[in-house]
């Protein structure tokens, strides 16, 4: 009697397990970990061009980051076009440098992909769904080879259509975030989430442009105004990007 009883409780918890489904627990990382992986896919970008208007010859500095084995990186439209650089070179995280083969670019989109060979302890990035953030969800910005989060902040917008680029294009479906400041050169590089997950492509934020004259040398500026940073959903930008590389095979 008692043996039966007790494999009758035996069966009905395991039932009841069966039941009921496993809880997904999100997968939560460091902020250290988070930033020393995500420096591995990260590309520091430049090179030398006509940097607005033909007057303007001078240097240009970007980010990039790696998306697959191969090398393929993404980045902005305007680091390849705003620059007209027929070479750009690509410093990873180690500081070693390679020149990178140019692959395409959509002005409309504000995306460009570019390639490098594959380097020493690169890790493509792994990409997240920008369709499941929320409103005040925290993102870094990786703009540096270091990885220091100098942009770092909650999400404020989604479906913005109305940033207008330097490429005179306006942008369509992009998202916003708080980054409170923004150095030169982080334009192309990744949005991620706190548990590591690429979500999107720094294309800008809102600037001024001023002219200055420093020893009989006309000079442009770029002086920040706000501290909103858009990007680019990173399901929008490998769309484009699919495109680019298909269209570079014909």
């Amino acid at each position: 009697m008692l043996r039966g009883l007790v494999a009758a409780i035996f069966f009905a918890l395991l039932g009841g397990c069966g039941n009921t489904p496993f809880q997904h627990i999100e997968e939560t990382y460091s902020k250290d970990h988070v930033l020393s992986e995500a420096v591995k896919g990260y590309l520091s970008i430049s090179g030398f061009g006509y940097v607005g208007l033909p007057i303007f010859a001078g240097y240009w500095a970007g980010s990039a980051f790696v998306i697959d084995a191969d090398g393929t990186a993404l980045t902005v439209a305007h680091n390849i076009w705003y620059v007209h650089a027929t070479e750009i070179n690509a410093e990873t995280h180690i500081g070693e440098t390679y020149q990178v083969d140019i692959v395409g670019f959509k002005k409309e989109a504000d995306i460009g992909v570019i390639r490098v060979a594959p380097y020493r302890d690169m890790r493509p990035l792994p990409i997240g769904d920008p369709n499941a953030l929320k409103i005040g969800d925290m993102l870094y910005g990786i703009c540096t080879k270091m990885g220091t989060p100098t942009v770092f902040g909650p999400l404020l917008e989604k479906g913005v259509d109305d940033y207008y680029t330097d490429l005179k294009v306006t942008l369509k479906n992009l998202m916003v975030f708080d980054g409170d400041t923004q150095p030169q050169g982080c334009s192309g590089g990744p949005v991620i989430t706190e548990n590591g997950k690429v979500v999107g492509v720094i294309t800008g934020m809102p600037t001024e442009t001023l002219l200055t004259v420093e020893g009989g040398v006309v000079k442009q500026h770029y002086v920040q105004r706000g501290s909103e940073i858009y990007f680019v959903p990173i399901d929008q930008a490998l769309a484009v990007a699919r495109r680019i590389i298909e269209e570079s095979r014909r």
